[in-house]
């Protein structure tokens, strides 16, 4: 790529030159696009398929990681949950309940 040297700036990761106007603050460190876009991909790569929350938990943070996972309102999913653990057997659904918060990972992403 060529990059006039009045405009340029170093990417922060992969130290090659890029215009200012494609300026990409990564963190609080200048990164070219490439190195943005491989980092967006490696976080989500690294986000676990079904994890808890700590933000807007109500007890573990178990459903709302699960409604996360399923692209639902976290509200909506806990109540369809409630009222599937009250129609099916309230015993198992606490089990299983405790037994995803001992097991899921915490995700704060």
């Amino acid at each position: 790529m060529s990059v006039n040297s009045a405009r340029a700036a170093h990417c922060s990761l992969c130290d090659d030159p890029f215009d200012v106007d494609e300026l990409i603050d990564l963190a609080g460190y200048p990164a070219c696009r490439s190195c943005v876009e491989k980092a967006v991909k490696q976080a989500e790569i690294d986000k676990p398929r079904f994890y808890k929350i700590n933000e807007g938990k109500e007890i573990a943070g178990v459903l709302g990681g699960l409604a996360d996972a399923a692209n639902m309102e976290r509200d909506t999913f806990r109540f369809l949950v409630v009222l599937l653990v009250i129609f099916t057997g309230i015993v198992p659904g606490l089990i299983a309940y405790f037994v995803l918060a001992f097991l899921l990972p915490v995700y704060d992403g």
